[in-house]
């Protein structure tokens, strides 16, 4: 199915100190500052999307397998997809397939509207 990952752009830098202190022995301490200032960063990423989202459901019926939802990730970035994506390792091909054009449907639909948004006039 579709999904966005969100991330800092602030933990392009922190990410490679991160791997290299993680790398040396002694460090255990400096790599925990690090990991939490990245988690931090990627939170408040997270943070703007849920009034997007808000935004976005406000006059939108949607079935709640469709609906799009914050999924947090290690480090604390988020993964955007919708609420059903996980089972459809468990349904017959033919439910699959109709479960991920909904689930595009649902992503292009969101989109469209933080294009408009955005970056329309």
């Amino acid at each position: 199915a579709p999904y966005i990952d969100i991330k800092s752009k602030k933990n392009i830098e922190l990410m490679k100190k991160f791997n290299e202190l993680r790398g040396e022995p002694g460090n255990k301490d400096m790599v925990e500052v690090v990991r939490e200032e990245i988690f931090q960063n990627n939170l408040e990423e997270r943070k703007k999307t849920i009034p997007l989202l808000d935004e976005f459901y406000t006059d939108r019926q949607v079935s709640f397998s469709e609906r799009l939802i914050i999924n947090p990730m290690a480090m604390g970035w988020t993964r955007l997809e919708s609420q059903g994506t996980g089972l459809q390792k468990i349904e017959p091909d033919e439910i699959k397939q109709d479960m991920l054009r909904k689930y595009q449907k649902e992503m292009i639909a969101f989109s469209k509207f933080v294009k408009n948004k955005y970056f329309e006039e």
